[in-house]
């Protein structure tokens, strides 16, 4: 936990950043402090590997639900080579013909083995919708049937609308009316250019608006989006150049060369997307940050901040009465952790939550005894009471009777309960 002297560093440091040329490189460096601190790297590297084992299942999964609308035939391999094409670097050819063997194998399975097939299709969106939750800082999970519902609409809806989307593409490149024709080839040309990168935002925007189990801005969600698309335009570019100039891992793998570089093509693609999520997460903070030093008041910050606590507290006091542990409350709030433990610890004072013996923290009042003055005289906010009356300087006297006039209009403005405040559990 960080001390009085190390939150004044780091403020003035974040003001620093903030000043000048600071502004263009504060955000980013917010970001990256924060993708450090969730192990965004480390996660990227777990979905690397997932994605290996379930490339073949999410393939032969949605195949299939190509297979079974006749309008759709001749769309799979519409969609192998967009795919592997435009978002898989220069070895994609091998990756999808091993790929393509694989599904084809899978069409001679049991009920058993399809049902494995999905379970680890399954297991992989299980591990993306946690990592989400974790970034946006999400602590209660959808109900299963609820994740289930959304699992099964990416595994299936996604494909139909890809098979949709190119079923007719070749309907129309193959119309005889002209004027089509042509428009079709302008526009084709178009989408041949911005198509990957279009689609890549509108899937990252999808995907960090609808895989939370919260509410995301659309803007956010859409600026993280455009990062993570420019990010992964860039790795493209890169990656092509990098594999051209890699002839050690073909003069070492040789055939197998392909499997070292896509586990880190996958590797570095999972980066990508985590990290526009982190950057979707991080606006609403980062607009909190710049508007305490814009000049919002930090009172205010705080009196909001403190009622977050008393929320979730309340939120799960019926559910959890031996209470919830601080990490779970921070996360909740999506507080910097400096300003959390300061409020944290002012209620504990005040006695208006506690800590029990096993480290979890509980709800120590009454919210409908309790009031809102309660909770900012915990905080220290409001006008001072007490000012020395020197006759000397007839101003003070004046001043302390105005204090004390607006001290009593504020009193009883703040007996408000704060079980009338906050929402019912």
């Amino acid at each position: 936990m960080a001390g009085p002297a190390e939150q004044a560093e780091e403020q003035g440091v974040w003001r620093r950043l903030s000043a000048g040329a600071g502004r263009i490189l504060a955000f980013p460096a917010y970001v990256m402090h924060r993708a450090l601190r969730d192990q965004v790297f480390l996660v990227a590297g777990d979905l690397g590997y997932m994605s290996l084992i379930a490339l073949v299942p999410m393939f032969a999964i949605g195949f299939a639900m190509l297979a079974a609308f006749p309008a759709f035939e001749g769309a799979r391999a519409w969609v192998e080579r967009f795919i592997f094409q435009n978002f898989v670097p220069s070895f994609g050819q091998q990756v999808q013909e091993a790929v393509a063997r694989f599904v084809d194998a899978s069409a001679e399975l049991t009920v058993v083995g399809v049902a494995g097939l999905a379970f680890i299709a399954i297991l992989l969106l299980v591990t993306i919708e946690h990592a989400f939750n974790h970034i946006f800082r999400v602590t209660k999970v959808r109900p299963p049937l609820a994740r289930l519902a959304v699992y099964w609409t990416v595994m299936t809806v996604g494909p139909l609308l890809l098979g949709a989307s190119f079923s007719l593409s070749s309907r129309l490149a193959h119309t005889d009316e002209a004027a089509v024709q042509a428009l079709f080839d302008q526009v084709g040309a178009v989408l041949a250019l911005l198509g990957p990168f279009l689609l890549t935002l509108a899937a990252f925007t999808l995907l960090y608006v609808a895989v939370p189990n919260r509410r995301v801005r659309l803007r956010d969600a859409a600026v993280g989006a455009g990062v993570a698309a420019l990010l992964f335009a860039a790795l493209r570019v890169g990656f092509v150049i990098y594999v051209a100039q890699a002839h050690n891992y073909f003069t070492l793998y040789g055939a197998l060369a392909a499997l070292p570089l896509f586990l880190t093509w996958l590797f570095a693609s999972w980066s990508v997307v985590l990290l526009g999520a982190v950057v979707a997460a991080a606006l609403p903070e980062w607009r909190m940050q710049r508007a305490q030093m814009a000049g919002q008041p930090p009172a205010t910050l705080r009196l909001v901040l403190a009622l977050d606590i008393l929320a979730v507290l309340l939120a799960v006091h019926r559910r959890h009465p031996e209470g919830v542990r601080r990490p779970r409350v921070l996360a909740a709030t999506g507080a910097e952790e400096g300003a959390f433990t300061e409020v944290l610890e002012a209620m504990e004072r005040a006695g208006l939550v506690a800590r029990t013996d096993r480290q979890r923290w509980v709800l120590a009042c009454d919210l409908r005894a309790a009031t809102l003055g309660d909770l900012s005289d915990a905080l220290g906010l409001g006008l001072p009471q007490d000012l020395p009356e020197d006759l000397a300087r007839p101003w003070r006297a004046r001043l302390a009777q105005t204090l004390r006039d607006l001290h009593a209009t504020e009193r009883s403005e703040l007996e408000k309960p704060l079980a009338d405040i906050l929402p019912a559990p």
